[in-house]
């Protein structure tokens, strides 16, 4: 008994870290412990949605008004075409051609080359102002820098996109049609309270 205070006595520093790491990781795990729910991800994608359409007719009628649009201070990415040609964007991650394509500019779900999007489009006879927003990455293959991650904006939690109604959460948009289900996986979830207790054990 003695020689086990002793040790203990020695290994004081660590023992009580790892007691401090283990209180701090308590109030992790019953912030984590709910999974994705359907009301959670559909509030989050309502407002982002809202959020877009504002944004994409603010900047098309500054172009009526013949002001020069300005689509750097928004987090969405703005792609605007003159015609059928790509004039003024703000972020090159979109893998899009320079001209309009049956895919992209859209209203509504599109599913590029990096990734799921949900994309609000206002256009007339010249302009087309395209405002989008990520869904979920998804890459042919993964390292350390092209990771297959759900828009923190949407949820904390990863999960995979259905395009069948009845797979499951079912995600709609303003005009309650529908966009996508999300679904989860066991591994999904183990990989979400991974790689949540990671970021709070680093903090």
């Amino acid at each position: 008994m003695k020689r086990l205070l002793e040790t203990l006595i020695k290994l004081r520093f660590y023992v009580l870290s790892l007691l401090f790491l283990l209180f701090g990781w308590i109030p992790f795990l019953l912030e984590n412990s709910a999974e994705l729910t359907q009301e959670s991800l559909q509030e989050n994608f309502t407002n982002l949605e809202k959020e877009a359409r504002q944004t994409g007719l603010s900047i098309y009628e500054d172009i009526l008004d013949g002001k020069t649009p300005s689509i750097n201070s928004t987090s969405f990415f703005v792609h605007i075409y003159q015609g059928d040609s790509l004039i003024y964007w703000n972020s090159n991650k979109l893998p899009i051609s320079k001209y309009a394509q049956p895919q992209f500019p859209t209203n509504g779900r599109a599913q590029l080359q990096n990734g799921w999007y949900y994309a609000v489009l206002k256009e007339d006879e010249r302009f087309k102002v395209c405002v989008s927003f990520l869904i979920k990455q998804k890459y042919s293959y993964n390292n350390a820098s092209l990771v297959n991650s759900v828009n923190p904006s949407l949820s904390r939690f990863n999960f995979d996109i259905g395009l069948q109604e009845e797979e499951g959460l079912l995600i709609r948009d303003e005009n309650n049609n529908f966009v996508f289900s999300a679904i989860q996986s066991e591994q999904d979830k183990l990989w979400s309270l991974t790689n949540g207790f990671w970021s709070y054990a680093l903090l």
